[in-house]
């Protein structure tokens, strides 16, 4: 099995940040979280337990790790793979109800939802726009840390910050669900008047197409388009039209978890580049904001931060929800 790279050190992982700050003190931690708190809906949030980790997905963890579930597919494309697992989940019956019982109609970006939300191998990452959830990712079932006393890396968690007044039509779509398809036709345009050469896939299987393929958000390997930033109302159906794509679907999700986590999804249709590092390199700039947190102050954060707001495991997982666990137990089928 291949090792997935790591963050060696805090230079390593400080050089791909806007800025990186290191919290060691229940006082630290209260002042830093005490600047955004009062502008919470200017940033986008993810928590990662670790913070040697880099931002991969959970598909390119798989492919790049070789994992079962990769070998069990039986694919030697990355794409493939994830098509596969498209294919397999829309398949199960479970999924074929819950669609049908919600009016949903099928298309590739909602499986993938799906497929994220139920821990399957997808190339989508998860944000909150709560900076508390954040928190709540962040410290999620790790254990009582005995801290070694060290600035290594594995002493530490992470929150990652992103502003959402980033010019995202110079990378990709912002906000896909809300406002149908941001703008993408005249960024496609641009790009194939600028760039000649590059060839972007734009042919569909039918005149009307009304599911929104994995392959066409994807387009073409030589596209410059490789993150897809996708957020909306949890509940409520949104139509999306891009014409130069020919594509023309529903978009449609609901699902407690993201009600519960206030989330959304930022899509990275690399193979084997983390996101910061995609998003720094097409921005042409540092993005994130990284805060990393000494395990030793997880009670803390669990006492002054989570609880108040009642953010347990079981709230934010809907545990006890019969109809969530119902789509859990057929998904986890395809391991």
């Amino acid at each position: 099995m291949t090792k997935l790279p790591e963050y060696t050190d805090q230079t390593d992982k400080d050089s791909q940040y806007l800025h990186s700050q290191y919290i060691d003190t229940e006082s630290e931690l209260v002042k830093e979280l005490s600047k955004y708190e009062s502008i919470e809906s200017a940033y986008l949030y993810r928590g990662v337990n670790e913070a040697r980790f880099k931002m991969f997905s959970s598909s390119q963890r798989n492919w790049i790790q070789q994992s079962a579930i990769v070998q069990k597919m039986g694919k030697s494309s990355y794409y493939d793979f994830i098509e596969e697992l498209i294919r397999r989940t829309s398949c199960l019956a479970e999924v074929q109800a819950y669609m049908k019982k919600q009016n949903v109609s099928y298309n590739e970006m909602f499986i993938l939802a799906l497929m994220q939300h139920f821990c399957l191998p997808s190339p989508m990452l998860d944000f909150s726009h709560s900076l508390e959830i954040g928190l709540f990712f962040a410290t999620d079932n790790l254990n009582p840390w005995v801290d070694k006393g060290t600035n290594n890396l594995d002493d530490y968690v992470s929150l990652y910050l992103i502003p959402n007044s980033i010019d995202w039509v110079q990378a990709t779509i912002q906000n896909v669900m809300l406002n149908a398809a941001y703008n993408i036709e005249n960024y496609v345009e641009d790009l194939k008047k600028n760039h000649p050469n590059i060839r972007i896939d734009t042919s569909t299987e039918e005149d009307n197409i009304r599911e929104a393929k994995f392959r066409q958000f994807r387009l073409s390997s030589t596209s410059s388009i490789q993150f897809l930033p996708i957020e909306g109302p949890a509940g409520g159906r949104v139509n999306i039209s891009i014409p130069i794509l020919n594509l023309h679907c529903d978009y449609y999700i609901i699902n407690d978890r993201i009600i519960k986590q206030q989330g959304m999804f930022i899509a990275n249709f690399t193979e084997d580049r983390p996101l910061a590092e995609v998003m720094n390199s097409v921005c042409q700039r540092p993005l994130f904001i990284c805060l990393n947190i000494r395990k030793n102050l997880i009670p803390f954060i669990r006492t002054k931060f989570l609880l108040p707001q009642r953010l347990t495991h079981n709230s934010i997982y809907c545990v006890g929800d019969s109809e969530v666990e119902a789509l859990q137990n057929s998904i986890n089928t395809l391991w």
